[in-house]
């Protein structure tokens, strides 16, 4: 599920992008109104996707000390293949 809310959010933020250069072409610098709202649209997709990427990292390391055995040479975790646990939904 994380994953395919990273993909979606990195979607997201690609049209943004496009919209935000787009814009830059077409609004005039003393625009006050848009202009701010931009800068703030912008803002806010980084604080989102600073609190994915931490929510990411924190199940990651949730899931590594359940399950770890250790680090790839990669510096990846390296989790122990276990059977199906009632307790998690797939």
């Amino acid at each position: 599920m994380l994953a395919q809310w990273e993909t979606e959010l990195g979607q997201a933020a690609a049209l943004l992008e496009g919209i935000h250069e787009f814009m830059k072409n077409v609004i005039a610098p003393d625009d006050s109104v848009t202009r701010p709202a931009l800068q703030e649209i912008r803002r806010m997709g980084g604080a989102l996707q600073a609190k994915f990427e931490h929510g990411s990292n924190h199940c990651m390391g949730l899931l590594q000390v359940l399950l770890g055995t250790g680090y790839s040479e990669d510096g990846l975790p390296v989790l122990m293949p276990t059977e199906a646990r009632g307790t998690f939904e797939g």
